[in-house]
This record gives C-alpha cells, structure tokens and sequence, in this order.
C-alpha cells in the first residue's frame, strides 16, 4: 500500500525543513563577526547610540550593554525603547534572542563586534589596530568610537550617551 503525503502534511514539512535550515547560524558558536575579542574591564553598563553602516545600508540605534564578570548582554533598542534583541555572551557561547531586530535591518552579532572592539577589549591606547580592525577613540564627555573591520564588512560609529561603572569592590 503506497502511502501520499497531504498538501498540509507537504507544507508543513517544508516549513520544518526551511526553519531547520534557515536557523542554523544562531547556534551558540561564536564566529569572527561576533565579539571575537578578549574583553577586560569591570563590572559596568553603558548606554550607546550606534550607527552600522553593512552592505551599503546604514542602520542608527541605540543600545545597552551589561558587563558583569562571567557574562555580556546587549540589549538593542527600537527607536521607541523597546527591545529589539537581547545577545548574550557567557564565556564560549552566544544566546540571540531577536525579537524585532532583523525586521528593523538590526545585526546584532556586528553590533556586538563593534561594541567589543570599541569599549570591551583590553586597552591599547587611543588609536588600536588589531589585525586589520581598525578602532578610533576620542574621549570627551560623550566618547565616541569608530570601528572599521574590513574582514565583516562593517564600519560602526559609536556614541557612549552613559556609562555607569560599579564601585571598586573594597
């Protein structure tokens, strides 16, 4: 007896395979584009306004990130202050929670490279140069960064709007 599958049945395994497929970069390995730098620093949360300029469309947000000592969250924000995406980095793995973020053309593991080259890795001075990322400081009472990595295809402005560091531990 020959068995035929219904057009339901058709669609929805079609559906299954495409999620299955279409998903698999949002597992929990890191890759190049995705923070891949040694972070330093304390316990802290800054409030930044980012402008990713990828594959010749521009995207401005704002974004908060949380350092606490053995995890990174960054948390995008939609234009009205709601989240956008939440990333979370706890030692060896990334967690992508995109609620709305990739409607509104957000790139959340480009942000967070930028982010992590920009105001999490260990400081090298000023102006840094790490392989061919190329990192701008300029300090004032909004600093500011300029991060160019040919390498993902991205250049990043960023404007810290609050950085709320936690007190020294006694």
């Amino acid at each position: 007896m020959r068995t035929t599958l219904r057009p339901r049945r058709i669609g929805a395994l079609a559906l299954l395979c495409a999620l299955a497929t279409s998903c698999q970069h949002l597992g929990g390995a890191r890759d190049a584009c995705s923070g891949s730098v040694a972070v330093a620093g304390a316990p802290r949360t800054l409030h930044l306004r980012v402008l990713l300029d990828h594959d010749g469309a521009r995207r401005r947000h704002e974004a908060v990130v949380q350092v606490e000592p053995q995890r990174i969250r960054v948390i995008g924000l939609t234009p009205m202050g709601t989240r956008a995406f939440t990333l979370t980095d706890e030692a060896d793995r990334l967690a992508l929670d995109d609620r709305v973020g990739r409607r509104m053309g957000m790139n959340p593991r480009l942000v967070y490279d930028a982010i992590a080259h920009a105001f999490l890795a260990p400081p090298s001075g000023a102006d840094a140069v790490g392989g061919e990322v190329v990192v701008l400081r300029e300090p004032g009472p909004l600093p500011t960064a300029r991060v160019r990595n040919p390498g993902c295809g991205y250049e990043a402005w960023l404007v810290v709007l609050g950085d709320d560091a936690a007190p020294p531990a006694p």
